[in-house]
């Protein structure tokens, strides 16, 4: 069975990496437009495989885009924090929680740091800008911590302090 990648006529996101966003957004554009008038019979009619061709191309090209969008997101983020912007803005404006953005943050650091160049100054300014947030996971291990101490605090007082 062929993977789903292995058909040299379907353009695939990568190969479309570099490509300006107004670029994509007006090929997507046209594609969609293409698609639209055949199924609702506007205009003269196109051949399958042209419509076929601009169902797939529509497909890469959003792709692309989303990628492309996504590849800039965490930059956006520290550019926006370092210009002064809370990390509750930052959230409401992604649609997100502030303990994801920072988690999303510090991720993004640490992934720029080990496979992007990004220096270990570089990464400790976005944990800084990250601020104290803990993740959802964090807090959770913090309070198993809190509860695991507890336990053994309250072991020692039932047992008059000996173990």
């Amino acid at each position: 069975m062929n993977e789903p990648t292995s058909n040299p006529y379907v353009t695939r996101p990568a190969d479309l990496a570099g490509a300006p966003l107004r670029d994509l957004v007006e090929g997507y554009r046209l594609h969609v437009a293409a698609l639209v008038n055949a199924r609702h019979g506007v205009g003269r009619p196109e051949p399958v495989g042209r419509l076929r061709a601009s169902a797939l191309d529509a497909l890469t090209i959003a792709a692309a885009i989303a990628a492309q969008l996504a590849g800039d997101r965490w930059s956006n983020v520290v550019d926006a924090l370092r210009l002064d912007a809370s990390l509750e803005h930052v959230a409401t404006a992604m649609g997100l929680e502030v303990d994801e953005v920072a988690a999303g943050l510090r991720s993004w650091a640490d992934g720029q740091h080990q496979h992007a160049g990004m220096t270990a100054a570089a990464r400790d300014e976005v944990y800084a800008l990250a601020g104290g947030y803990l993740t959802a996971g964090e807090v959770a291990a913090l309070d198993a911590e809190a509860d695991r101490r507890l336990g053994a605090e309250h072991a020692d007082d039932e047992d008059g302090g000996e173990r």
